[in-house]
């Protein structure tokens, strides 16, 4: 098994007139949308783990860095299976 670190930034985006709120999981890339789980303790962790299970990669431990340039969003490294 090897495992791989990489670095994720999410950022938050408002509802509109014709779309819900949603959180964006950047890698590289690539960008998953992800609708914004009101329930969740941490919207941000859950949509890098709803991200990471839809591009088919196992996480096994990552953790908060920082916050994007900006101020608009979170940084994360992922240790992942690959």
């Amino acid at each position: 098994m090897r495992l791989q670190n990489i670095r994720v930034v999410t950022r938050y985006y408002s509802a509109t007139d014709t779309k819900g709120s949603y959180i964006t999981v950047r890698r590289g890339g690539r960008v998953r949308k992800i609708h914004y789980d009101y329930a969740a303790r941490n919207p941000h962790e859950s949509a890098v783990e709803q991200a990471f299970e839809r591009w088919g990669l196992k996480i096994h431990g990552y953790g908060f860095t920082g916050t994007a340039r900006g101020g608009r969003g979170n940084v994360y490294h992922v240790t992942v299976e690959g």
